[in-house]
């Protein structure tokens, strides 16, 4: 099976999930401190499998999704991000997520992830705008959205949680770097 690249950072290649990355992304997302801010808490391995499923049919159904993030310089799979459909409000919204293990974590790789993201959100796909949903006590998190200018626009619910919506839109004038 042809796997998509979608985009490349210095650091980072930025492609399509595979179902053969399975294994890996189910050690990443079974740590406790990476999925600390997840709604699902840790998982199996059945619900990254599932997970990964809903990624790949977000492809065929939307042309995007999360996307896996490969470590350039050591090949691995370090994690996923990429643009979702979530509810929010009632409406359906184009959002920014992130997750990486947290062996690469403070090296400014999610930085340079969310960053290409968004980039492609807005040259390749032509979105208008784009989300960002975080938990106030996910500073970290916080501190990547205004590292690539997302502005905080509200406090809302979300999944029965109080959270900060962020949001970049998109300017045609501005060359995101």
């Amino acid at each position: 099976m042809l796997v998509s690249l979608i985009t490349q950072t210095e650091d980072l290649t930025i492609r399509e999930f595979q179902h053969s990355d399975l294994q890996v992304l189910a050690q990443i997302l079974a740590k406790p401190e990476v999925m600390q801010f997840s709604l699902d808490g840790v998982l199996s391995t059945e619900q990254t499998a599932a997970k990964i499923q809903i990624f790949i049919d977000s492809y065929h159904e939307n042309g995007y999704g999360k996307w896996a993030v490969i470590h350039r310089q050591s090949g691995r799979l370090i994690g996923y991000c990429g643009i979702a459909l979530e509810e929010i409000e009632g409406n359906l919204e184009n959002e920014l997520g992130y997750r990486l293990d947290s062996e690469f974590w403070g090296q400014g790789l999610a930085t340079q992830a969310a960053n290409a993201c968004l980039k492609y959100a807005f040259t390749k796909l032509n979105l208008d705008y784009i989300l960002g949903i975080v938990e106030p006590e996910n500073h970290a998190s916080i501190r990547i959205l205004a590292k690539i200018g997302m502005k905080f626009i509200k406090k809302s619910i979300w999944c029965g949680k109080v959270v900060c919506v962020y949001k970049a839109i998109h300017n045609p004038e501005l060359v995101l770097s």
